[in-house]
């Protein structure tokens, strides 16, 4: 193209013709995609931020007096783009990543709270009655009424009645730990 196709061209661009826009496009496009690529890694994002940037300069109506200056300034912002995309996508991860080791954390945490409940639970079951903490150690084990009372050879009702007692007696020797109590209350 000659410089005064160039400038006759960049007029065009500056007015909106879309011929003239549809040969930017054609001659920059495949480039440009291949520079974003090489920041991101990724030929369909690299695709996006091209996209973005042609369509933002579409709306804008360039305004470039050669053509040296618009193929720096595509370049220019490509690279721009795909640093704006590299940050954003690094400060998610670090978001995500915080997230995971805050669930790690926290889970950890809760499974050494759950093994302690258990263990004062499992030595509070160890005082009761014998029948009392059997009946108690069959709950713990997610047995139900009737499937105690089966296994036991006992009548539902003394099932309940163990049951009944063993709470009161492990609410006082526990206190007010909630956890167990709730654990309790499906008793």
């Amino acid at each position: 193209m000659s410089e005064q196709d160039e400038l006759k061209w960049l007029q065009q661009l500056k007015a909106g013709d879309d011929r003239a826009f549809k040969l930017l496009f054609e001659r920059y496009y495949a480039s440009l995609c291949a520079f974003a690529t090489s920041f991101v890694n990724d030929p369909d994002v690299a695709e996006d931020i091209v996209q973005e940037i042609f369509f933002k300069l579409y709306a804008d109506k360039p305004t470039f007096e050669v053509v040296v200056a618009l193929k720096s300034y595509l370049y220019l912002v490509t690279k721009n783009q795909c640093l704006n995309y590299l940050k954003h996508a690094r400060i998610e991860q670090e978001y995500l990543s915080s997230i995971e080791e805050r669930e790690q954390t926290t889970f950890f945490f809760n499974q050494i709270v759950e093994q302690e409940l258990l263990a004062l639970l499992s030595d509070a079951i160890q005082d009761l009655p014998e029948q009392t903490g059997l009946v108690f150690q069959l709950v713990m084990e997610g047995f139900d009424n009737a499937e105690i009372a089966e296994k036991l050879n006992l009548s539902i009702d003394s099932v309940k009645s163990h049951k009944k007692r063993g709470k009161q007696f492990l609410k006082s020797r526990l206190g007010d730990i909630t956890a167990i109590l709730l654990l309790l209350s499906n008793c």
